[in-house]
């Protein structure tokens, strides 16, 4: 059960970043560096 634990923990946060990360694309303007 640990292992399937650790594994959802791992899956929860790569979506939570990768939500924030497309979040920040979204409403953030694009300004070229």
């Amino acid at each position: 059960m640990q292992r399937v634990w650790l594994r959802y923990a791992r899956f929860h946060q790569v979506y939570k970043w990768n939500l924030t990360i497309h979040a920040l694309q979204l409403y953030l303007p694009n300004r070229p560096h």
